[in-house]
């Protein structure tokens, strides 16, 4: 046994602990920089402004949106609330993006395209949400997110000329 001890690697020391620390400051990052994005929307006063008044902006129903770790119940590796997972990692949540492994490498995105993949049904895993249905996802999380948005006065939807 003495001689198993003198050999071992401390466990700071050992690669797969560096590395499990690297990933750990990679996520800290991006869930920073996620609620940074949106603090900055939440407390933004310029009004955003269409051709003819107020809209509806990306970055307000973002901001309005829970976290992807609140969509989900969990943050890092876990298993998808959709599909369920034998493996019990399925599924990836770093901040405000998500990756989905359960049929081999899937896809992923934010919590708009998990909006429009899961609550909307208009696109599957690995495809982006069409240009001419984003307003319509938009509204959708709006609807959802934001209540009485709709009420405000000149209102114009995403998208209108």
């Amino acid at each position: 046994m003495a001689a198993l001890f003198e050999t071992a690697i401390d466990v700071e020391e050992h690669p797969i602990a560096e590395k499990m620390i690297r990933e750990e400051w990679r996520r800290s990052a991006d869930r920073l920089r996620s609620d940074t994005l949106r603090q900055r929307a939440a407390r933004s006063t310029r009004p955003k402004k269409g051709p003819t008044g107020p809209r509806l902006d990306k970055a307000e129903v973002l901001a309005a949106m829970p976290t992807m770790a609140a969509l989900v119940g969990f943050e890092g590796y876990g298993t998808h609330p959709v599909y369920g997972s034998s493996t019990g990692s399925n599924l990836s949540i770093t901040g405000d993006r998500w990756y989905c492994f359960h049929k081999g490498a899937e896809g992923g995105g934010g919590p708009l395209e998990w909006f429009a993949i899961y609550e909307m049904k208009i696109i599957r895993e690995g495809e982006t949400i069409p240009r001419e249905r984003f307003p319509e996802v938009l509204e959708a999380a709006a609807d959802r997110y934001i209540p009485g948005w709709r009420d405000r006065p000149n209102f114009q939807p995403p998208g209108a000329l």
